[in-house]
């Protein structure tokens, strides 16, 4: 990056109400506040394009103060509730249909709609009901998503294209799906041993 971008982004921080405009007298900026400034814009951008579920197995009380300590309106159902639709509940009961009495769900109350799926009080799936969203907003999650954990295999088929994403501790699966020009996005995040933890629990 140049040093004119550097100074540029110093200004930004250290004369937050003005704008950056090419009379704003930074030529004197130490080099050294430039490139820490610029350092802790990059990772305020980051923090934010990540997603940071890569602790599976963890207790419920740790799920809650990790993701869940602000949100006091959070709720708990089982796996019993009518008509909620969760595909790696399904898959997990698929396996063992004794394991439905022991799942529980933690859901956010802020958006997007997060649902922590625990077996045995242990975290083993994540999932975020985005909504009804623009292409665009949809691009961007894409986007995020494959910085964080490369590129997606995609299925398509009339109505509904899935994005699967791998990553060392982390699977991921982005359903989108199309009706009346309108998408609606699911994001299911799950751990990358899931079975094993299944079968070992």
């Amino acid at each position: 990056m140049s040093d004119l971008i550097l100074k540029k982004l110093t200004a930004y921080f250290i004369y937050p109400g003005r704008k950056m405009r090419r009379s704003l007298p930074i030529t004197n900026v130490n080099p050294i506040i430039s490139v820490t400034l610029f350092v802790m814009l990059l990772c305020y951008s980051i923090s934010f394009s990540q997603y940071n579920y890569n602790k599976w197995g963890i207790s419920k009380e740790e799920v809650i103060k990790r993701y869940l300590s602000k949100d006091k309106s959070y709720v708990q159902f089982d796996a019993t509730k009518p008509r909620y639709e969760n595909k790696i509940m399904n898959y997990i009961i698929a396996i063992d249909r004794d394991l439905k009495q022991k799942i529980k769900i933690l859901r956010s109350s802020k958006k997007p709609v997060r649902d922590f799926l625990l077996v045995n009080d242990k975290l083993y799936s994540v999932l975020e009901n985005q909504g009804i969203l623009s292409q665009k907003k949809q691009n961007k999650i894409i986007d995020s998503l494959t910085a964080q954990f490369g590129n997606p295999t995609i299925q398509r088929d009339k109505r509904m294209t899935i994005y699967s994403f791998k990553g060392r501790d982390t699977k991921v699966l982005l359903l989108s799906k199309t009706e009346s020009n309108k998408i609606e996005c699911k994001i299911y995040f799950y751990a990358s041993n899931l079975f094993k933890m299944l079968i070992t629990q």
